[in-house]
């Protein structure tokens, strides 16, 4: 009996046949398929390449006879190569007709990663003794976890915590405002405005917030919206003219808001949007316990815009409880022609002041008795 055989190289851009033949029949040539293997983005080299295995099955998932597989890694020129079996009644009853729908599926260390290209590992088998490059694009059955949260004033529709196939989109998921707030956007490990959200191509984890301003229904600042980056506001900032008395005039009034939720003395960004733009030479006022403070720890409030940053620390100055309760109390607004603050001496100036001017007396007295 003589053995048919089929020893198979490929050098370059041109595939080389050796054929041995045997008197038990012709047994059909394969028809070869190879190409380069990309996996998450990088492309494998022999140098790369443990652990990774290449089979090719009929469409049903079922095994070619003989296999078709590449099982000892890539060749020299950094390929995969694998001989799909062409059917033959007599000789090789396991093999493909030409024109079946075969299937490459790729493998690193046992586990099956998911081909994108050709799509769904899919191509048709060649004639006999055909030649196909077929360069393959997988990604790894790697998953991620990606968390939705929602800010102050919000809800969310879909799923929150979501388990995404390396390379796999997300489900929807939508921002809800409550009652008197407006959503601003996502941040986070994805931005936008998009509303309801996709997030596609995830290879990573992910923290998404979507966040809400909340508005000012009435007074002199209806229609402000107020953003913060912790906590919630206790409820619906308010605004109010300012009281009789005033060091300066309020174009939009005081405005109120409690923002509670927050670890104790924790520090909070507080985004304001008046209905309108304020004049660059404005200062921000704390008022408390019925007087007037000027509040520094503010940015933007000098461009000319209707935007300006509070930055409040529970507990500390701009809290009018004073305690470090996890909870903000906040009654305050921009305002404008306020008289220069009167320059006052600290404890130590006051003693300075005292030395010198002791001093100074003693000089005096020492010159008025030289002259009598």
């Amino acid at each position: 009996m003589l053995e048919n055989r089929l020893s198979n190289e490929m050098s370059g851009n041109c595939w080389f046949f050796t054929i041995t033949a045997a008197a038990n029949g012709q047994v059909p040539l394969p028809a070869r398929i190879g190409g380069t293997v990309t996996v998450d983005g990088t492309q494998l080299t022999r140098a790369t390449d443990t652990g990774y295995t290449f089979v090719v099955t009929k469409q049903n998932g079922s095994a070619y006879n003989p296999a078709a597989q590449d099982m000892d890694g890539l060749s020299d020129m950094d390929w995969y190569i694998i001989d799909v079996p062409i059917y033959d009644a007599t000789h090789q009853p396991g093999g493909a007709n030409p024109g079946n729908t075969a299937v490459i599926h790729a493998y690193k260390d046992g586990t099956e990663l998911t081909l994108t290209t050709p799509a769904n590992g899919e191509f048709a088998v060649g004639d006999e003794g055909s030649r196909s490059t077929i360069d393959i694009v997988a990604v790894s059955t790697q998953t991620y976890t990606v968390t939705f949260t929602a800010g102050s004033g919000s809800g969310l529709t879909g799923a929150t915590t979501q388990t995404v196939n390396h390379g796999g989109d997300c489900t929807p998921v939508k921002a809800v405002p409550d009652a008197g707030n407006n959503f601003t956007g996502w941040t986070g490990d994805k931005t936008g405005t998009d509303n309801p959200l996709t997030v596609k191509n995830v290879t990573a984890d992910m923290n998404i917030r979507a966040n809400f301003a909340a508005v000012v229904s009435g007074g002199p600042a209806a229609g402000a919206t107020l953003a913060t980056n912790k906590g919630n506001f206790k409820s619906a900032p308010t605004s109010a003219n300012a009281p009789a008395g005033a060091p300066a005039t309020f174009p939009f009034g005081l405005l109120s808001f409690t923002i509670e939720g927050l670890a104790p003395g924790a520090a909070v960004n507080i985004v304001i949007t008046m209905p309108g733009n304020i004049s660059a030479a404005a200062v921000y006022y704390k008022y408390q316990n019925g007087q007037h403070t000027q509040f520094n720890n503010v940015i933007g409030l000098d461009d000319g815009d209707p935007t300006f940053t509070l930055t409040i620390t529970d507990g500390g100055p701009g809290d009018e409880d004073g305690l470090a309760n996890g909870e903000i109390v906040e009654p305050g607004g921009p305002a404008v022609g306020a008289a220069p603050p009167i320059p006052t001496l600290s404890e130590w100036g006051m003693i300075v002041f005292m030395v010198l001017f002791s001093i100074s007396a003693i000089y005096m007295l020492r010159r008025k008795s030289y002259k009598i």
